[in-house]
C-alpha cells in the first residue's frame, strides 16, 4: 500500500504527525533517552535538509592537505565526505 501512495503525500503526512506529536506530547520522556519533542524535531530536521536529493549545506574547512575548501565548489560531482576528530 505504501508503496502505491503518492511520495509526496505521505511524507507531509508524516511531518503533521511529527509536528503534531511535538506540539501536544513534546515533554514525555522516552526510555532510550531524551522526549518526544526533541525525536520528532529530529526527525523533521532529516526529513527536511537531510534527505537523499536535498541540497547539502555548505560547509567548508581544511581538506586532507590542509588546503580550505567549501562544499559547493564541487556541486554537481559525487563527493565522499569522511569527518574525524584530530586530537
Amino acid at each position: 500500500m505504501l508503496l502505491g501512495q503518492d511520495r509526496a503525500k505521505a511524507v507531509a503526512e508524516v511531518e503533521a504527525l511529527l509536528e503534531q506529536a511535538a506540539a501536544k506530547h513534546g515533554d514525555v520522556k522516552l526510555p532510550f533517552g531524551g522526549t518526544v519533542g526533541d525525536n520528532a524535531r529530529t526527525e523533521l530536521f532529516a526529513m527536511r535538509h537531510l534527505a537523499v536529493g536535498k541540497v547539502a549545506a555548505d560547509i567548508e574547512g581544511p581538506d586532507q592537505d590542509g588546503v580550505r575548501f567549501k562544499l559547493s565548489d564541487y556541486r554537481g560531482k559525487v563527493v565522499l565526505l569522511y569527518f574525524w576528530q584530530h586530537v
